[in-house]
Parts: C-alpha cells; sequence; structure tokens
C-alpha cells in the first residue's frame, strides 16, 4: 500500500510540470489515447493538467468573435487514469476528469469544480508481441462508454453555466491501437469512432 500512495504522489506531482500548447474548444478536453497498457505493466496509473483560456466564442453564423478584455475565462483539468490486466489479453481502464471553470466579466464572477464525464473502457491484445518480428506490430481492440456525469450547458444553474463539466451525452466508442517499436522511438496508430445517443 505505501509503494502504491508513493507512486501515485509522483504522478499527481508530475501532472503539475507542463508545456503551453495551443488547441481549439473542440480538442481542449480529450486524450489521444484512451487509458491503454500497451507495454509489459500489469497495472499504470497516470495523470495530465491542463489549463484553458477562452479568447473567442464561434457562433452558429461561423465567423469566430473575440471576447472583449474585460471577459475572462479559463478552465482547469486535473485527468486522473488507471488501467489493469484482467487476464494476459484482457484489460479494463477508467478515466476521471476533476474539472474547475472559473469566468469573470463586468456584471460579476463564477467558479465553480466538479467532476467531468468519467469513461471506462475494456481492450483486448488481438495482436500479442509473444514472438519476435521485425515488422508485426502490437495491436489491441478497445472499446469504452462515458458517461454525462459532469453535467451540460443545457442543465446548468449557475452564472455563465460554470458547472457544466461535461457535454451531456453518453458516448460509445470503438477503436484500434496499434504500438511498434523501432529502436530508439516507438510508433502508434490509433484509430477511433464515436457513436453518441440523444439527451
Amino acid at each position: 500500500m505505501l509503494i502504491f500512495l508513493a507512486k501515485l504522489f509522483v504522478a499527481l506531482t508530475a501532472s503539475f510540470y507542463s508545456t503551453t500548447g495551443m488547441a481549439a474548444a473542440c480538442c481542449g478536453s480529450n486524450s489521444a489515447v484512451p487509458a491503454i497498457i500497451s507495454g509489459n505493466d500489469q497495472t499504470q496509473v497516470s495523470s495530465s493538467y491542463s489549463y484553458a483560456t477562452v479568447v473567442a466564442d464561434a457562433p452558429v453564423s461561423g465567423a469566430s468573435v473575440s471576447r472583449p478584455s474585460d471577459d475572462s475565462e479559463t478552465r482547469q483539468t486535473l485527468l486522473l487514469e488507471g488501467a489493469t490486466l484482467l487476464s494476459d489479453r484482457w484489460q479494463a481502464g477508467l478515466s476521471l476528469p476533476l474539472s474547475r471553470r472559473f469566468r469573470s466579466r463586468n456584471q460579476g464572477t463564477a467558479s465553480d469544480f466538479g467532476l467531468g464525464d468519467v469513461g471506462v473502457n475494456v481492450a483486448y491484445e488481438f495482436l500479442p508481441s509473444w514472438t519476435y518480428s521485425s515488422w508485426r506490430p502490437t495491436g489491441f481492440l478497445f472499446s469504452g462508454v462515458k458517461l454525462p456525469t459532469g453535467g451540460s450547458l443545457y442543465e446548468s444553474t449557475q452564472l455563465y453555466s460554470v458547472d457544466s463539466h461535461g457535454r451531456g451525452f453518453t458516448t460509445f466508442n470503438l477503436g484500434v491501437l496499434l504500438t511498434r517499436a523501432f529502436g530508439n522511438f516507438d510508433f502508434s496508430l490509433v484509430t477511433e469512432v464515436h457513436r453518441s445517443l440523444g439527451r
């Protein structure tokens, strides 16, 4: 138990070291790869931290509209992910986003901290690396569901909808992850499809 707590402390501490990245609002809170063990581990825990500032809005008309200088909105997300083996080739993963939203305008200030949309997935290693191959990758078939635990913009009750930490949809995904190491480099290819249910 002490070793697990030490590993968790190191993972959380490391998540506070980050670099600045630019992204559109559509992809600011998503992960490129779900919680999947692609190496030789039995259990894996990871964390990531993101900080985003909204500088413009995109109305339905198409052209973006810059926000005035007295309108400040930020979103901080700590994403905790874990995965564990169920057998030699089966595994399960969990994604837990914790979000803090803040907005300040001349009409007032609002902030909220809450849970985002929780994700659960399972994966099957259909191309195991049991024997050496100079070309064949390791392959994982995965499927999961993202639950609308964070609340949507349409369920918001607070000023500026700061209590909206999710999308409001139950979303299913199905995908394939291929990995291959060549010398000092690791390559991966992820193909994924999503299907969201109605509210």
